[in-house]
């Protein structure tokens, strides 16, 4: 199994320089998740700005969600990169470079950033192309299959809320954690302001600055 410990995620963020960890892990609680209708499908098709932080602080979780992902209609997944094991990455927008702690350059962050720390899977409308459990050789020809598209909807999905991307051409990133503990993964606006990070806690959509994933 290509689990990923989450000793090497932190290794991992302090090797590329970031000021806060590149996974979400939130422990081992749990309690009844989202009800059918908690879960969110978005397909507004207009591009929308980053909504303004002030604003986003007033919302609850889901509706600051539903304005983040109108946001990323249209946004290109410029890079997509592995971490340890089977962590996956996605920077959407435009990429900027970062600096490793030694000087060196570090992997380019998009101005959304999608982190899953081991289970995932690249679909299209006939069949599984890739998965987190797929040889290794299929990897890089199925993330080449996502690079350079534009994100045409970004929902939630489950009582326990995972993520689906899906791009103009109708493939689609799916997160699907098949651990005990809470979904694995994360969304990060780096646009606009003091950070926003979409994860899962005790079954909830959870929307903070980072800082409460340190521990």
């Amino acid at each position: 199994m290509r689990r990923t410990s989450r000793s090497a995620c932190r290794q991992r963020h302090h090797s590329e320089g970031w000021d806060l960890p590149v996974t979400a892990w939130n422990g081992n609680r749990t309690r009844p998740g989202l009800r059918q209708r908690d879960v969110l499908f978005y397909t507004i098709a207009p591009y929308r700005a980053a909504p303004n932080a002030a604003t986003v602080s007033a919302m609850t979780p889901a509706k600051a969600f539903e304005s983040f992902a109108a946001s990323l209609i249209g946004l290109p997944i410029r890079h997509v990169w592995r971490g340890y094991g089977s962590a996956l990455f996605l920077e959407l927008g435009t990429t900027h470079p970062t600096t490793r702690h030694d000087g060196s350059l570090g992997i380019p962050q998009g101005d959304v950033s999608l982190g899953v720390e081991w289970s995932w899977r690249i679909e299209d409308q006939t069949a599984i192309r890739c998965g987190s459990w797929s040889d290794e050789d299929l990897w890089e020809p199925a993330f080449d299959l996502l690079r350079n598209e534009r994100v045409a909807r970004c929902e939630l999905f489950g009582s326990l809320p995972e993520v689906m991307l899906t791009t103009d051409s109708g493939r689609r990133f799916l997160t699907f954690s098949t651990t005990d503990g809470q979904p694995q993964w994360h969304l990060v606006d780096w646009r606009d302001g003091p950070a926003r990070w979409f994860t899962v806690r005790d079954g909830k959509l959870h929307l903070g600055d980072g800082t409460e994933l340190r521990t």
